[in-house]
C-alpha cells in the first residue's frame, strides 16, 4: 500500500477475485422438457384458458389449462417421445 485513508485505498498491486462461472438454472429435472403456446388460427393471439389434453407416444397423458399467456404446463420426460396436443371440449374430462 502507498498510501490512503478510511475508505480509499491507494496502492500499486491488484489482486482480482477468482471467476466462477453461473450454473445454469434448470427447474426440470427431466433431460426432455418444454411446454406450449395455443395461438389462435383466426386472431394469431394467444388462448388463454383453454383445457388442453397433452399426450405422447408413449402413453402419457395429462389434462392441462392454458395459462393467461396462453401457455400449457410443463411437460417433462426423461426419454424423447412425440408429443401431441388436442382441445378438450366442455363436456369431456
Amino acid at each position: 500500500m502507498i498510501g490512503g485513508s478510511g475508505t480509499v485505498i491507494i496502492g500499486d498491486t491488484h489482486t482480482p477475485a477468482p471467476f466462477i462461472p453461473i450454473t445454469p438454472l434448470n427447474i426440470n429435472k427431466a433431460p426432455y422438457s418444454g411446454r406450449f403456446l395455443l395461438i389462435d388460427q383466426a386472431t394469431g393471439k394467444p388462448v388463454a384458458g383453454r383445457k388442453v389434453k397433452v399426450w405422447s407416444s408413449d402413453g402419457w397423458s395429462a389434462i392441462s389449462m392454458t395459462d393467461a399467456q396462453g401457455m400449457t404446463s410443463w411437460v417433462n420426460h426423461d426419454t424423447p417421445a412425440s408429443i401431441h396436443i388436442d382441445l378438450v371440449q366442455e363436456d369431456e374430462a
